[in-house]
This record gives C-alpha cells, sequence and structure tokens, in this order.
C-alpha cells in the first residue's frame, strides 16, 4: 500500500474557491456548497496526487549493485535485530569496503556492521557479512541481486538455535537486495 501526500493547505483553498464560484453561479450561500466543494477538491487532489507519485518512483534509479559503491547506497543505514535467550542485539550496516586479496584471486565487498544491546562486545563479535565479487566463498551464503552473500559468526552464534536466528537476520537486512 502506497501513502499520498496531499497539501491540505492547498485543499482547503481550492475547495473554498469552488465554493464560492458555486454559489455565485446558483445565487446561494457559500456555506451550502462547501460539502460539494470539499468532495470535489478532495478528488482532483487524489487525481494530481497520483501521477506525481509515479513519477517521482520512476525518478529515484536503484543502485547498481555491482559496484562497492551502490551497494552502500543500498544499504547503510538499514537495521535488523537479533532475539538471543534474555535480550537482544540490533545490527546497523555502516559501511561497506571493498576487499582484495594480495594476488587478486580474491575480491569481497564486506558490509560492516555496528551492534549495540546485550551482545554488544568485541569478544561476541558481530556477524562477518560479505558479497563475493571474484574467487570463491565458502560457508552459508544467499543469492542476491547483488551477488552471492556469505556470512560467518561472532562468538555469540556457535550453536544451532542461534546460528537460525542469525540466519534469518542476515535475510532480514538483505531482503531489499535479494532476488
Amino acid at each position: 500500500m502506497t501513502t499520498t501526500k496531499i497539501d491540505r493547505s492547498a485543499l482547503l483553498r481550492n475547495a473554498w474557491r469552488i465554493a464560492r464560484e458555486a454559489a455565485a453561479s446558483a445565487g446561494t450561500a457559500v456555506r451550502a456548497a462547501l460539502g460539494a466543494a470539499f468532495r470535489q477538491a478532495w478528488a482532483e487532489a487524489r487525481m494530481v496526487a497520483q501521477p506525481v507519485q509515479q513519477q517521482q518512483a520512476q525518478a529515484v534509479a536503484p543502485a547498481d549493485l555491482t559496484t562497492t559503491e551502490g551497494l552502500a547506497k543500498a544499504l547503510v543505514g538499514k537495521t535488523a535485530s537479533l532475539a538471543l535467550a534474555g535480550g537482544e542485539a540490533l545490527y546497523t550496516i555502516v559501511s561497506v569496503e571493498r576487499w582484495t586479496s594480495p594476488d587478486g584471486a580474491q575480491v569481497r565487498d564486506y558490509i560492516k556492521m555496528e551492534t549495540s544491546g546485550m551482545w554488544s562486545d568485541d569478544r561476541k563479535g558481530p556477524i562477518k557479512l560479505f558479497i563475493l565479487r571474484k574467487g570463491t566463498g565458502h560457508g552459508t551464503y544467499t543469492e542476491t541481486d547483488a551477488g552471492e552473500a556469505f556470512w560467518a559468526y561472532g562468538g555469540f552464534c556457535n550453536s544451532g538455535n542461534k546460528r537460525c536466528n542469525a540466519n534469518d537476520m542476515v535475510k532480514d537486512i538483505l531482503e531489499s537486495i535479494r532476488s
């Protein structure tokens, strides 16, 4: 469901203008024509708002997910929470950084996350998440529009139930770029 933004002050001015014109042509009081004028003004405002909303949706260019910058544009600022026994950790994507192996055989875009909440200390560590650009990866991954996304777990994600929660959290973070 999409929402439409309508300028209510402009709508009121238009309704009063329509009411004054109707009252003048019918020779009645403006108040008598006000109800019909409001209905007409609302109908006109909705008709104008829909094409504007469609134009705005077309004007926003999708990010080029094959580049580090495009991936950052699509992901930075996204958050997801990981529910654990006795608390919750909130992960926020803060940057995307390119990493290349010394021989150039491996190229990855690491998605850097900060965590706050119960498990925020360095020993527990956030999930290590990257998009494979060149080379091979191993472990858990999912297909995205940017490529294969792999992740590994920090110290707190080493048991089955926690790992499942982490998988869901990572998939939630990647939802906007998943095929």
